[in-house]
């Protein structure tokens, strides 16, 4: 970040390639919804399926059995912990529930004639152009619209996050401030979370041992448009805390 606060041309700017229908007058930058960016035709159908969709998969029994045998004994690691009871307990429910995806997979394994599909993302130009676009932007879904996708350039994303967190090693904080400057290592802002864990009687988890991202999608459906910023991480050190936290409100609701 302090490159970048430096020289803002660290982070290229590529929005005068680009067409002026694409560029938010607000902004000056490139900050769009329109799919037109995208010049190839099999990737722009890619993305009007929205970020959730898949292309369809040829089906191998073999390999989703044993993704749910993963997903199951991760389960049952999971919930032992949790319960403090050992994981031979659940032997026989796992054998059980194995044996039912067993017998579903031979009544369907000669059913079902999966087709041989060929992937958008194996076609040499449709893989230059995606290349392409995320070279010069950051692609991230919009605010209250989860299904579409918008395209922001890439400068201009860094220096609305760097504004937002009012980054400046000289700056003083006080009390109205949304963020704190800590003068500290990644590894030693985690190891003080891992005591704090340990005082609530938790322990860290080696896979958990890293902070979250922040990033922010724009709220199209404002005028001006707008940001919303976000702080997470499927895996980070005060996960947890944050479950338990997010319990909390739970118990009220069951209450009422």
């Amino acid at each position: 970040m302090d490159g970048f606060n430096e020289n803002k041309d660290s982070i290229k700017c590529h929005c005068s390639q680009y067409d002026n229908k694409f560029l938010n007058n607000d902004r000056k930058h490139i900050l769009t919804g329109n799919l037109q960016i995208i010049k190839n035709n099999k990737l722009r159908k890619i993305f009007s399926k929205g970020p959730k969709y898949r292309e369809p998969a040829k089906i191998n029994f073999e390999t989703s059995r044993e993704t749910i045998k993963s997903g199951i004994e991760d389960f049952i690691k999971s919930i032992s912990e949790t319960k403090k009871k050992g994981i031979y307990i659940f032997e026989h429910w796992k054998f059980s529930l194995l044996e039912l995806v067993d017998n579903k997979i031979d009544k369907y394994s000669d059913k079902i004639r999966s087709k041989s599909i060929k992937s958008v993302f194996n076609d040499p130009d449709a893989k230059a152009e995606l290349k392409r676009l995320k070279e010069h932007f950051v692609i991230v879904p919009i605010d209250k619209a989860a299904s579409n996708i918008s395209f922001i350039c890439k400068q201009h994303y860094a220096s609305v996050i760097v504004s937002e967190l009012k980054y400046n090693p000289g700056h003083t904080c006080n009390n109205y401030d949304t963020y704190e400057l800590v003068n500290d290592s990644s590894i030693g802002i985690v190891n003080r979370h891992r005591t704090t864990l340990s005082q609530y009687g938790h322990q860290m988890k080696e896979e958990m041992d890293c902070l979250p991202s922040m990033y922010w999608i724009p709220k199209m459906h404002k005028n001006p448009i707008g940001e919303r910023f976000i702080i997470a991480s499927p895996k980070c050190s005060l996960k947890p805390l944050l479950k338990d936290a997010s319990s909390i409100p739970k118990l009220f609701q069951i209450q009422a």
